[in-house]
């Protein structure tokens, strides 16, 4: 918004200028748009890679146990679900009208899709780390068990925090954003 004085009344006005905001809305709808892209592609990525590595551990020492082969295909169906989520949101990213709403509006989809891909990866993460620790448990080695403990809640404390101070702030700026676009018309 750029401040005009107004020699008739005496006191500032406030114009938009559409070329700024236009770039800027563009710029908020292609960083939502490539956290949510590159998030997908992680969370895809280490799910395969953990089952897979799950895989070669029970290959490799012979030993067959339930417990991490029942974990590592929980992850493989995990990781297809993503995908299906990831291409319904690709199909929908670009039916917005070519506008600075719908640029907005595109923005704030894809910025509510990554605060519910937060929550999820993160009930995801519970069930991996309960598994994990239930697998590693041991008396004899308590103190091992304790550091596979203490890692995943710092984890789960650290995304927690991620959801509110990145997702969720995105989010909230993107609509306030709107609210404004939409009061100055």
């Amino acid at each position: 918004m750029k401040k005009i004085w107004n020699d008739q009344d005496q006191n500032a006005v406030y114009a938009i200028d559409e070329q700024t905001l236009t770039e800027n809305v563009i710029k908020q709808k292609e960083k939502s748009s490539f956290i949510a892209n590159r998030t997908e592609i992680y969370m895809i990525g280490s799910l395969m890679i953990a089952a897979a590595m799950i895989w070669g551990a029970t290959i490799y020492t012979g030993q067959i146990q339930m417990l991490p082969l029942a974990l590592s295909g929980f992850m493989l169906v995990m990781a297809i679900l993503l995908y299906k989520k990831r291409t319904k949101r690709l199909l929908w990213q670009n039916t917005f009208d070519r506008s600075v709403l719908g640029d907005l509006d595109e923005a704030i989809a894809n910025a509510d899709y990554q605060l519910n891909f937060s929550k999820w990866s993160r009930n995801l993460f519970l069930v991996v780390a309960s598994l994990t620790v239930v697998d590693v448990f041991s008396l004899e080695a308590w103190w091992k068990s304790l550091i596979v403990l203490t890692f995943f809640i710092i984890v789960y404390l650290l995304a927690k925090r991620e959801h509110k101070t990145i997702y969720l702030s995105q989010r909230n700026r993107l609509k306030s954003m709107r609210d404004q676009v939409m009061g100055a018309e």
